[in-house]
């Protein structure tokens, strides 16, 4: 597959075909075994969580990326050893430290 820069899958991305996620009931769980309420029960969770990376802890949230965004994001990540979240979260970063936030915006924070 040819690599291409995280900027330029986003181009590629907007002009990708529309994919249609399956329902739960299109998939098929005859496979997956029924926990018993004794089994439930025994599932605890490991401690507090992920602690905070760096002064403040990061907020989670959910976002809706093409394929190739996200497999060209994970190429580029392992191309510099780290994570591709981590990548993702430098880009960010770059993108509001570039950022004229106008008077408007200003205005609401």
């Amino acid at each position: 597959m040819k690599k291409i820069s995280a900027r330029n899958a986003l181009k590629v991305a907007k002009n990708a075909p529309k994919t249609k996620l399956p329902s739960d009931k299109d998939i098929d769980f005859s496979d997956a075994p029924k926990l018993s309420k004794e089994q439930m029960k025994q599932f605890k969770r490991v401690g507090p969580g992920r602690p905070p990376f760096g002064p403040v802890a990061r907020k989670l949230i959910s976002i809706k990326v093409a394929p190739i965004v996200l497999e060209s994001l994970k190429e580029e990540a392992e191309e510099r050893r780290i994570g591709y979240q981590s990548l993702i979260h430098e880009i960010l970063e770059e993108h509001i430290s570039d950022y004229k936030p106008t008077d408007r915006a200003a205005k609401r924070r």
